[in-house]
């Protein structure tokens, strides 16, 4: 009923994954060379619509958000979605306290 995309770190445990039903015309996507986010990529290619490339991610908690990070994964289509944990703290979106990586994406 479902497949799934995985990328595992190179090191010890973890990763990231995509999950998505069988019958939706899906892709895996080669992500490009990244600083601190680990991330896992698919092309979604729907019947009169655009290209879609939806990106699974994670920042550990003890690296910081890299802008180019970001620039390299929305550079991958005209659509993109990022989602996942990106540890990025910051008072905006209800937290208590704010983190380098909260303010840099804010």
């Amino acid at each position: 009923m479902y497949n799934y995309v995985r990328t595992g770190r190179t090191v010890g445990k973890g990763g990231t994954a995509l999950y998505y039903i069988r019958s939706l015309h899906c892709c895996p996507i080669a992500i490009p060379p990244l600083f601190n986010i680990e991330a896992t990529g698919c092309r979604f290619a729907m019947t009169g619509h655009c290209t879609l490339v939806i990106v699974s991610v994670y920042l550990l908690p003890s690296k910081k958000l890299v802008r180019r990070d970001l620039k390299a994964l929305l550079a991958l289509e005209d659509a993109v979605i990022l989602f996942g944990d990106f540890n990025c703290k910051n008072p905006i979106w209800g937290c208590p306290t704010i983190n380098y990586s909260g303010a840099k994406l804010n």
